[in-house]
């Protein structure tokens, strides 16, 4: 998967560099609207695009454009520390993938790569059949998303059949933060449901991860996890 990161600031661009390498994605990096014009008019074939919005020599809205008329259409996703209501109408117009306020999660901009990378990313459970339909099949009880959770933090992390029971910590497991994206994924990708960020974050055991994901797919209350995440943040 090849990423384009569209970024004036160094620190911010080596930063977001490292991430999306650490996640396994080919990277290639711009300092300003011209050296990514040059890039997306080469030869490349880009996937996602994450632009910064205000630039010195142009913005992440001129690129949107371009991207537009170009034969391959990479996701984009901008990023800003402020964002107008116009700006924001004018991206979506555009057809931006996702629109991302400083400061943010690392974990949340993997995120939405991911879904970007997704063929059904610009769809909802509500709009799409197959999904609804996969999503009842996964809410037949907790016992069964217990086990598919075990199953798939036990293949993420190239574990041993056996080797994670429902009371086994992520910290026990040795599952650090780039670990738990990963994981997060496959178990949205299985689930077909997103799960909020600020739950996301904070799930640091087995058990932690089956009441949530049972509640996101039953469609249960979930207020009281997301006020206990930001109150740990």
């Amino acid at each position: 998967m090849n990423v384009l990161v569209v970024e004036d600031d160094q620190e911010s661009r080596d930063l977001l560099c490292e991430v999306l390498s650490a996640s396994a994605y080919a990277v290639d990096t711009a300092e300003n609207v011209a050296t990514a014009r040059r890039l997306l008019r080469g030869d490349s074939d880009y996937h996602i695009v994450i632009a910064d919005l205000h630039m010195p020599d142009g913005n992440g809205l001129e690129l949107l454009r371009d991207i537009q008329v170009q034969n391959s259409k990479p996701g984009v996703i901008l990023i800003s520390s402020y964002l107008s209501a116009l700006e924001r109408k004018t991206a979506l117009e555009l057809g931006v993938g996702a629109v991302l306020e400083k400061p943010f999660a690392f974990t949340e901009l993997l995120k939405m790569v991911a879904n970007l990378s997704r063929p059904d990313s610009v769809e909802t459970v509500s709009r799409d059949p197959e999904r609804a339909r996969a999503k009842q099949e996964r809410m037949r009880g907790p016992m069964n998303i217990e086990q598919k959770v075990i199953e798939i933090v036990e293949r993420e992390q190239y574990l041993e059949p056996g080797t994670v029971n429902p009371t086994s910590t992520f910290a026990e497991l040795g599952i650090d933060s780039l670990d738990g994206v990963n994981i997060l994924f496959a178990l949205e990708e299985e689930f077909k449901v997103d799960v909020p960020d600020a739950i996301a974050q904070n799930m640091k055991s087995v058990a932690q991860v089956v009441d949530s994901l049972t509640r996101v797919i039953e469609g249960r209350d979930i207020s009281d996890l997301v006020e206990m995440a930001q109150s740990q943040a």
